[in-house]
């Protein structure tokens, strides 16, 4: 397996090397470039790649051409669908479908849009689950609140993702100044780093929340970290299936979350966490203030969630399906879920 980012290396380049995995960076620079095309269409030869796997639409529209040009498989995948929501996304989506065998939606609604609001062929739709590690992502042992570096008996409440507008870190922010007027020793623990990391410092600052809020940034011992927090919060304004709150969820924390994406659908509604609006900053304080008045219901969600993950979102599951999408012929591969869009139902 190799792995190839079209504009630049991240985060994760050094660690996918050091495992084992060869990795290549395109260098695409700003606008639409073509030559991208045959560049991946060599390297795909050079590689001999049998299956091309893209995640996303970019990604599809410079790789597919270099896939059928190199002889290689093409499976596409799609995680959300609020960038794609315009016509013109659709209909660029729509034919560059055609050269994929196969285009998977993360969730049941990614898939229903990629059904009914793309107009893909339902034969070539499937869905594919996240999944995470719950040998990793494990409940708390009892020295979790170390790693946080916060006091002992200090609710805490954390969320998970990079500092983007989409996560709408402010709307947390503004829940979370709300709960300090009840809960005068809570903290908040924001772990991750982006784009927005000036102004959520301002915002803090503006609403004299001090010391109650932790900017850890971006953190590679989040598992070490996720089950010494009291409650999860994911406050996005979009989303399609994030692994942060899969992650929480495994850890048995009780989590708040918006109504995003295939978010409500994970926590099966008010079964393993609370759902309110997005934007809706009472709705949040409210939620994170019942949460921590009252344990036992916390642990209750916490639980619940922990099951769901075991049953719905482990890794393993998840490993198995693209390794029987990627080893083929697709139709019928097991491991791979079909998706009815009339009556809603999956079949294995």
């Amino acid at each position: 397996m190799s792995i190839c980012a079209l504009n630049c290396g991240g985060s994760l380049e050094a660690s996918l090397r050091s495992a084992g995995v060869t990795t290549h960076v395109i260098g695409r620079r700003p606008g639409i470039q073509p030559a991208v095309i045959f560049e991946l269409a060599k390297l795909f030869r050079r590689e001999k790649v049998t299956v091309v796997l893209t995640h996303h639409l970019g990604q599809l529209l410079y790789s597919a051409i270099g896939a059928r040009l190199a002889g290689a498989r093409l499976i596409h995948v799609e995680h959300e669908y609020y960038t794609l929501a315009s016509a013109r996304a659709k209909r660029l989506l729509r034919l560059a479908g055609r050269f994929a065998e196969r285009v998977i939606g993360v969730t049941d609604e990614v898939v229903r849009f990629l059904l009914d609001e793309v107009g893909l062929p339902q034969s070539k739709v499937g869905v594919i689950r996240n999944g995470v590690d719950t040998t990793r992502f494990c409940p708390p042992v009892g020295h979790e609140r170390e790693a946080l570096g916060i006091p002992r008996g200090r609710p805490i409440v954390g969320t998970v993702g990079r500092l983007d507008p989409a996560k709408d870190h402010r709307a947390l922010i503004a829940a979370f100044r709300v709960v300090v007027t009840v809960i005068p020793d809570a903290m908040l623990a924001i772990i991750g780093a982006g784009p927005m990391q000036s102004q959520i410092e301002a915002e803090v600052k503006r609403l004299a929340l001090g010391e109650s809020v932790r900017l850890l940034g971006e953190r590679l011992d989040v598992p070490a970290l996720l089950p010494g927090l009291d409650v999860f919060v994911l406050s996005s304004v979009s989303e399609g299936l994030p692994l942060a709150l899969l992650e929480a969820m495994s850890c048995a924390r009780p989590v708040v979350v918006t109504d995003v994406g295939g978010v409500s659908g994970v926590v099966d509604r008010d079964r393993a966490g609370v759902v309110v609006a997005p934007g809706d900053v009472d709705g949040i304080a409210r939620a994170v203030i019942g949460l921590l008045r009252d344990p036992v219901r916390a642990g209750q969600l916490g639980a619940a969630g922990r099951k769901i993950v075991e049953q719905r979102y482990d890794l393993r599951s998840t490993i198995n399906a693209y390794l029987a999408l990627c080893r083929g012929p697709l139709p019928g591969a097991a491991g791979v879920t079909g998706y009815s869009s009339g009556a809603g139902r999956e079949r294995r």
